[in-house]
């Protein structure tokens, strides 16, 4: 099978969107398919994910447009890398920041922030299509530029394509502009995804919703964990005597909350046993900010942004890692990525939130770990875990029943079959 697959977030830009893309297409390769990958060769995200496969089949289309406002952010990470984010900055200059660049969105990113990148993107595909000859167009987002771009080359062509949608388009639990800039942006979705001949999403709460939307077959294929990146042992990075924790990632004001885990990480200090801390990833400043307040910044240490890599081995390293649940109760179907990088790590999940959500119940269900927002019950499993290390000499792996069936070489089996299944005429999706 032939498979043209755009993708906006592909190595070695490394984010979490592009490790999936790039384990799709790596072991849609090791499987036997032929890939040519179409992806954007300019974003404001560090180059440390690794490219599995033959560099001579990805070609990175220029990207020349995107928002300068992130770039500029994002070259500031190393030399700033707790400062608090535009949006969680009060006074009166950062809300009329604030509100420029909203307007400054709404009025210019349609559908997203990569507008601009669908004119090269769409003459590469087409002399790609030419060149190569697919049996499948494979287009995943968010973003979703590249979306319209494969029901344009579809439409050209008689090419079938397959929607993958990691996150949903209007009906994104973080859509976050205005009802008529919605209702716009609800018919350039529909005209768009309509045409797609099969859909693929991550959790059936998020398929539902397609379904009620869209007559092509949803298929779920949740994220996974790839065995081979984990090192086989644990280093001794981090320190006997304590409970090390890492949290991984970015956290999203206002629909989840890593305060109660401090407060409980404040709690078991009274104690006197010590836990730590440890953050990985982009704009976590507040954090530490809120540490400052309950007087435990000497609990809380961040290592900013790292390579894929070193996450992974300070994920397998640590006593336990920090999951931030989704505290909207009216969008339960979001995993996340991290969750299965998470359980492929076999250590304990300190999951934190209020509302039970499909991530929360997958932890309990394989008896990964616990969840809650109380701080004082959250202490009581840190003390817990802590005397066990202390005990034990450390904290036993979870076991592999935790993380079976996750794997992203079984996640890509699973969406080879539903692209045989759109590129085969009068195929059953």
């Amino acid at each position: 099978m032939k498979v043209l697959f755009l993708t906006y977030h592909f190595a070695p830009h490394n984010q979490i969107g592009a490790v999936r893309c790039t384990k799709t297409a790596k072991y849609l390769v090791q499987g036997g398919d032929e890939v040519r990958v179409l992806t954007a060769g300019d974003k404001p995200f560090a180059e440390t994910l690794p490219i599995e496969m033959d560099s001579s089949l990805i070609q990175w289309v220029p990207c020349p447009h995107l928002d300068r406002i992130a770039r500029v952010a994002s070259s500031r990470l190393t030399d700033a890398q707790v400062s608090v984010p535009l949006s969680q900055q009060t006074g009166l200059k950062a809300r009329v920041l604030r509100r420029l660049y909203y307007l400054y969105k709404i009025f210019t990113w349609y559908p997203d922030n990569i507008a601009r990148w669908k004119s090269g993107l769409l003459e590469a595909a087409r002399k790609e299509v030419a060149k190569f000859q697919p049996d499948i167009i494979f287009a995943s987002g968010p973003p979703y530029t590249q979306l319209l771009t494969a029901a344009a080359i579809s439409q050209e062509t008689g090419i079938p394509w397959v929607c993958e949608l990691r996150d949903l388009w209007v009906d994104n639990h973080n859509y976050p502009y205005t009802t008529w800039r919605r209702r716009i942006e609800e018919k350039l979705e529909t005209r768009t995804l309509s045409t797609a001949s099969a859909f693929i999403t991550v959790s059936e709460p998020l398929a539902e919703k397609i379904r009620r939307k869209y007559k092509a077959p949803v298929h779920v294929v949740p994220n996974g964990f790839d065995p081979p990146d984990f090192p086989d042992k644990r280093s001794n990075t981090f320190s006997a005597e304590k409970l090390h924790l890492a949290y991984t990632g970015f956290i999203y004001s206002g629909k989840q909350d890593i305060r109660p885990l401090l407060e409980a990480i404040s709690i078991v200090k009274q104690s006197a046993k010590s836990v730590v801390l440890h953050l990985y990833g982009r704009s976590l400043g507040d954090v530490v900010e809120q540490a400052k307040v309950l007087n435990i910044s000497d609990s809380v240490h961040y290592h900013g942004v790292v390579p894929y890599r070193e996450s992974l081995d300070a994920q397998r390293s640590v006593d336990a890692l920090v999951f931030l649940n989704w505290n909207d109760a009216q969008q339960t179907g979001v995993y996340s990525g991290k969750l299965f990088e998470y359980l492929g790590a076999r250590r304990p999940i300190v999951c934190v939130g209020t509302t039970p959500t499909v991530a929360s119940d997958l932890i309990l269900e394989r008896k990964a770990g616990c969840f809650s927002d109380e701080p004082a019950e959250l202490a009581q499993f840190l003390m817990q875990l802590y005397d066990e290390k202390q005990d034990k000499g450390g904290i036993a792996d979870s076991p592999d029943t935790v993380s079976a069936g996750f794997t992203r070489q079984e996640q890509t089996a699973q969406i080879r079959r539903i692209l045989q299944a759109a590129a085969t005429p009068h195929g059953l999706c």
